[in-house]
């Protein structure tokens, strides 16, 4: 299943956002779509996606123990995605 990530840290700096980044990486997410040409784009920033045998719930639960690695309080929404679009997204 694929799912999008929005997440966002409460009152982090660039290091801790860059420390959930990394540990969102470790769980499986990435910062980036695919599209049907082939080349993956970059997803908004506090966007990430995550394709796999996984529930939403899944995707949640690895988000938040990818988030509590930094020690900061998160907002998070995942969501189970059926289909894709968008517009202005820059290649990677």
């Amino acid at each position: 299943m694929k799912h999008i990530l929005r997440i966002e840290l409460i009152d982090a700096d660039d290091s801790a956002n860059a420390a959930l980044a990394t540990a969102l990486h470790r769980e499986g997410f990435e910062h980036s779509v695919a599209g049907r040409d082939g080349q993956r784009y970059r997803l908004p920033s506090g966007e990430f996606s995550y394709d796999g045998k996984a529930t939403v719930h899944d995707v949640l639960e690895a988000a938040q123990r990818a988030a509590n690695t930094t020690g900061k309080k998160y907002r998070a929404v995942a969501t189970e995605v059926a289909g894709q679009v968008w517009a202005g997204l820059d290649p990677v």
